[in-house]
């Protein structure tokens, strides 16, 4: 092999190297996105749950309300509301009920 040659067999060697190191960071970055998402899905379905499960209490006369905890519960619905709209867009286009 001349000269060249392994200039070349070198310099594609080490960009080989690169792209998989790449390849690598590109891959760890789509995991974290991923973990990301799902720790925004289940904080969003978890928040909504507490909402609809003092909300639950509260109409089935388990709990006392006072004005100040309507507004408290209210607030946490809109939130909840606008956290599963995030996490899930369709959300936003409407569901029909069945």
């Amino acid at each position: 092999m001349n000269e060249v040659n392994k200039n070349y067999a070198k310099i594609a060697e080490e960009n080989h190297r690169k792209v998989q190191a790449l390849q690598i960071e590109l891959f760890d970055a789509a995991q974290e996105l991923e973990n990301e998402r799902d720790v925004q899905i289940t904080n969003a379905v978890t928040h909504a749950w507490l909402d609809l499960k003092a909300l639950r209490d509260i109409l089935n006369g388990d709990e006392d309300i006072d004005r100040a905890g309507w507004d408290e519960l209210a607030k946490a619905t809109k939130d909840s509301v606008g956290e599963l709209e995030e996490v899930f867009p369709f959300l936003l286009e409407g569901v029909e009920d069945e």
